[in-house]
């Protein structure tokens, strides 16, 4: 009976641990860092590898918008978001440049991140840029492929 009770114990023991684990980390985050995110300390950061309040800014991140290369290819740039950090980045396959722009609620550009600062994964297909900050501002993520026929030709997300 002693080993029963041992067995019904530990995952509630272990399910109570987590649970305060969890609330803790929450009361990590001040209400003012939930409503700011990280701000301009995020500006050129790699959202896979920041820690920002416990975890890093790729870890909750969406894909807020995408566009596909023109002509019908599979080939997407993606404008990522960390509703956390409040940040976002562009995101695309290896073999293009990829940037994100950040801009002013007036049109004009804030800051960007170019293909200089992309970042890359040995063996993946994808690549990144670095983040911008993006609590109060509007971001969108760019995409320049190479044509042997045409030159260059870029293809942009919607702003978010």
């Amino acid at each position: 009976m002693t080993m029963s009770r041992h067995r019904l114990s530990r995952p509630l023991g272990l399910a109570l641990m987590g649970a305060t684990l969890f609330t803790l980390a929450g009361a990590l985050m001040s209400p003012a860092d939930a409503v700011t995110g990280c701000g301009s300390a995020c500006d050129g950061k790699d959202p896979n590898t920041y820690v920002w309040n416990g975890a890093t800014c790729g870890a909750d991140a969406v894909t807020k918008s995408s566009a596909n290369e023109p002509g019908g290819s599979s080939n997407k740039v993606e404008l990522r978001y960390s509703p956390r950090c409040r940040t976002a980045w562009g995101r695309g396959r290896s073999d293009y440049t990829i940037d994100v722009y950040s801009y002013y609620s007036s049109g004009s550009r804030r800051t960007s991140a170019y293909s200089g600062y992309n970042l890359f994964v040995p063996g993946s297909n994808s690549n990144w840029t670095a983040m911008v900050n993006d609590a109060g501002y509007t971001a969108r993520a760019c995409m320049t492929f190479w044509s042997d026929y045409d030159g260059s030709d870029t293809t942009c997300t919607n702003k978010y």
